[in-house]
């Protein structure tokens, strides 16, 4: 219908003759169509409409851009944003807005929502300002149409600002956000929402100070105090992650202890998604998170604890909860755990083993969401360093990695690191690996052929 609409336009504008049976809402109608069209090259076909009519407009009155027009342009960008992420989009946003001004036409929140949406891509201070510039204008022109999305990107643009205060200034702004709320008679569209406070606990996270962890989770207290008052929405999975990584992040040297307060987090989540917060259910991101600091800690019994993360993901994926799917860096996480256990006794160690092969059973030959195997070549590497290191006798260490390393031809994921490991760790393998007439090993092509 664009495509049609817009050879049907500029046919008619070609000649004199013609063009004046042109009027401003056939562009208004064409602009509308690119906009909403989402075609790869949807936002030029848009701007070059709007650029045919106002170089027609320079001789025909009537054919000057009002704001239905100006609307689809900004329409067409923002929605551009919002996939692109570029700073020139969010450049041309601002542009825009600035010739409705000069030409006199009073731009809709529509309008400088869709510019406050494209700042924080700008990553700066000027941004930010700009951003809480617009919703001053909001807040004394547009009370009745602002909500709490407009705060919400404020605060981004903030977060996003590299501001030696960010934290402080989305603090201020959640603030005010709070006041319209209270001012509104607490309008649900005006309650403070996640990805408001998201923004102020990224800036905290972003800090890497030692006490970076306990001061966001402070902030996610807040949340849920506020929920139970319904001064803000309640915090969802998406907040308890920053959160745990505002803790894993920190400078903060004990590992053992971050892990300990971001389980303490995770538990928190899952209680909130038992109590019936729908949002707050731990989906795969938020394992792999608590996963990855599992497995950095010291503690002895780490491999079990992500193991036992593991099967839970995996049994609750395989009862149709579709959010907690795991993937390879599940699978690395947990083989990571292995292999960083020290100075195990005798039964861990074969707790260590057995999980690396369980892994390995039970990931053979499955993907992840993506279409992404999920073993790669460095699962295969841990796994031949744990069966090295804690099987105590060396011929059933050599056949059981002779059974893995058949598994791992069979996937075609052999690379050089796979055989570096091998030889270093296993003569027997090692000896059987075939080699060309210098001795070099040379392997069939087969054999590594799914490597990325």
């Amino acid at each position: 219908a664009s495509e049609t609409a817009d050879t049907f336009i500029r046919k008619l504008a070609s000649t004199p003759a013609t063009r004046t049976l042109l009027g401003a809402e056939h562009f208004e109608f064409l602009m509308k169509s690119w906009a909403r069209s989402r075609q790869k090259d949807f936002l030029e076909r848009c701007e070059s409409a709007f650029q045919l009519m106002k170089k027609l407009s320079i001789s025909d009155p009537n054919l000057v851009p009002n704001e239905r027009h100006y609307a689809s342009i900004v329409s067409a960008l923002g929605w551009s944003s919002q996939r692109r992420k570029s700073p020139n989009i969010a450049r041309r946003l601002i542009a825009v807005l600035n010739e409705m001004k000069t030409d006199g036409l009073r731009p809709s929140a529509d309008d400088f929502m869709a510019v406050l949406s494209a700042l924080p891509y700008l990553e700066s201070q000027k941004a930010a300002l700009a951003a809480e510039r617009i919703l001053e204008t909001l807040e004394n022109e547009y009370a009745e149409e602002i909500t709490s999305i407009a705060y919400a990107k404020v605060v981004s643009a903030w977060a996003r600002s590299g501001h030696a205060d960010s934290t402080g200034r989305c603090e201020t702004i959640i603030s005010r956000n709070l006041a319209m709320f209270g001012k509104s008679g607490a309008k649900p569209n005006l309650m403070p929402s996640c990805e408001a406070y998201r923004g102020l606990i990224e800036t905290i996270a972003d800090s890497k100070n030692s006490d970076a962890g306990t001061r966001a989770e402070d902030v996610l207290n807040r949340m849920e105090d506020g929920a139970a008052k319904g001064m803000c929405e309640p915090p969802d999975e998406h907040t308890y992650s920053t959160v745990m990584n505002a803790y894993f992040n920190s400078d903060f040297t004990d590992d053992d202890a971050k892990a300990q307060s971001a389980g303490r987090v995770f538990k928190r989540m899952e209680n909130a998604f038992k109590r019936g917060q729908r949002n707050a259910r731990p989906n795969a991101t938020s394992y792999n998170n608590f996963l990855k600091m599992v497995a950095r800690t010291t503690l002895p019994d780490k491999a079990i604890v992500a193991w036992n993360i593991y099967k839970d993901m995996r049994d609750r994926f395989r009862k149709g909860d579709l959010t907690v799917r795991p993937d390879a860096y599940t699978t690395s996480s947990v083989l990571n755990a292995c292999v960083h256990t020290y100075n195990a006794d005798e039964n861990t160690r074969e707790k260590l083993v057995s999980i690396a092969l369980s892994v390995l059973k039970d990931t053979t030959g499955q993907h992840d969401r993506r279409g992404r195997p999920m073993l790669d070549p460095q699962c295969y590497i841990a796994i031949f360093r744990i069966i090295h290191q804690d099987l105590p006798n060396a011929e059933e260490a050599e056949r059981v990695a002779a059974d893995v390393f058949e598994q791992c031809c069979q996937a075609g994921l052999v690379t050089g690191n796979v055989i570096l490991e091998i030889e270093k760790r296993f003569k027997t393998l090692r000896r059987m690996l075939p080699r060309d007439a210098g001795g070099k090993v040379d392997l069939p092509p087969q054999w590594g052929q799914n490597v990325r």
